[in-house]
């Protein structure tokens, strides 16, 4: 009543899902903001999540998320594909997805394919996010063995009794 100037049995749907896309498609309190520091500050990896894919997942959700609660929708939203100004919004979508990405060794390696072999995925989520969930997935994986073998290193030492040795004989030993 206080937005449509209307009593509530006056309003219809139309009316309604217009003023909400309206809403949506400005910037909240009009305030543009520096969408660097936006992100960077609020954009984060929760790294705690084990699944990789959960995680991945969870990231590009806060990503759509932020930009709803700051009314970016028009700036950054992913329609329409007809709009001459998508495959731009696309660019920037993706810059700032790749730019927040945690770990830092996850972010180079991303910046570094989207660069030089996966360029599709510099203008595309749909492209960059399975590139994303790949490569933390692989790097999980590696995280994991090298967790396994410091502990099968460190119960070698441990057993021989031999203190700071890894329990690997090199040529002369024995």
């Amino acid at each position: 009543r206080y937005v449509l100037f209307k009593s509530v049995a006056e309003v219809n749907d139309i009316e309604l899902v217009a003023e909400i896309e309206n809403r949506c498609n400005h910037l909240k309190n009009a305030h543009v903001p520096d969408l660097d520091r936006l992100f960077r500050d609020r954009l984060k990896m929760n790294l705690r999540i084990d699944d990789c894919d959960a995680r991945i997942l969870h990231y590009f959700a806060d990503f759509d998320r932020i930009i709803e609660d700051n009314g970016l929708t028009a700036q950054l939203g992913i329609f329409p594909e007809t709009d001459p100004f998508f495959k731009p919004r696309m660019k920037q979508r993706c810059k700032l997805l790749i730019n927040s990405l945690q770990p830092k060794e996850l972010r180079v390696e991303i910046q570094r394919m989207v660069k030089l072999e996966h360029r599709e995925a510099a203008t595309s989520c749909v492209k960059l996010y399975p590139l994303v969930l790949q490569r933390a997935r692989l790097q999980q994986h590696y995280h994991y063995l090298r967790q396994e073998f410091g502990k099968s290193k460190d119960v070698k030492t441990s057993s021989s009794g031999e203190g700071s040795n890894t329990g690997i004989k090199t040529h002369g030993s024995g």
